[in-house]
């Protein structure tokens, strides 16, 4: 009777409990298996650029992928999320390129979905360094930049050259219209009293005024939108500003200096 009770405890519950540790055991070993498996991995070295802003020209699209590539290192498995999720992580952190990361989300098999909000450089220096507008610092080719991040001959990106950046981008969105008008802004420069000027591919000087981005002054000067109705207000009387050598916005008034 002893032997029969014994048998009964046994199969009602040592042996379920068994069972069911042999199939954990089975489970975690084919999970184990999958997570080696080819089809579960995903390799950022095999990086592909689906799609990319309009500014930025194919190849350098794929220059910044390569770089995104490094920066996310070695290959992360697709089962559960804590590898992937890593990954928003050290593209935040880890490109100047990145201004946010929409989205890392994988899909079977071996590949993974990598959406991020890309920063545009307006600002081209000697030493082959680009500046945004917001003045981050990153590497990469001006000619894949449209239109062409305006050059500044800085040798560094200095607290100058980014004052310089903040003003490129200020005018950034007048730029499609000024080219249309035959007026091609070429290069930045910083003068005294921190005042920021473009130079015309022709050689005309516009003083900008000073950044809103460093200058304790900048609350003083009329603000970007109305400097550039200034600049519109000059190219109605001097298209193409031709007869002009040098013409300041930064006043409620636009001055300006007749040329040859």
């Amino acid at each position: 009777m002893g032997e029969t009770r014994a048998q009964t405890v046994f199969e009602r519950v040592v042996l379920p409990v068994l069972m069911v540790a042999g199939v954990l055991a089975l489970v975690l070993a084919a999970r184990n298996a999958l997570a080696r498996s080819p089809r579960f991995v995903v390799d950022p070295a095999a990086v592909e650029v689906m799609a990319r802003p309009a500014w930025l020209s194919d190849a350098s699209a794929q220059a910044v992928a390569a770089e995104l590539a490094v920066v996310l290192g070695g290959p992360a498995s697709l089962l559960g999320r804590e590898e992937l999720a890593g990954w928003a992580a050290q593209l935040q952190s880890g490109s100047a390129w990145v201004a946010a990361v929409e989205a890392v989300e994988s899909r079977f098999p071996f590949q993974a979905d990598v959406r991020v909000v890309l920063r545009r450089p307006v600002l081209a220096l000697p030493g082959g360094w680009l500046v945004t507008a917001e003045g981050h610092v990153v590497a990469g080719d001006p000619a894949g930049v449209e239109p062409a991040p305006l050059f500044c001959r800085r040798e560094t990106p200095d607290a100058g050259a980014l004052e310089c950046a903040a003003a490129a981008g200020d005018i950034l969105p007048l730029r499609a219209e000024l080219d249309a008008l035959g007026l091609e802004i070429a290069e930045v420069e910083l003068g005294g009293e921190g005042l920021v000027a473009f130079v015309t591919a022709s050689g005309v000087r516009i003083e900008w005024g000073r950044s809103s981005r460093a200058s304790a002054f900048s609350q003083f000067d009329l603000p970007p939108a109305g400097r550039l109705a200034n600049l519109r207000d000059v190219l109605t009387r001097h298209p193409g500003l031709r007869g002009v050598a040098e013409v300041k916005l930064w006043y409620d008034r636009p001055q300006v200096t007749p040329g040859p």
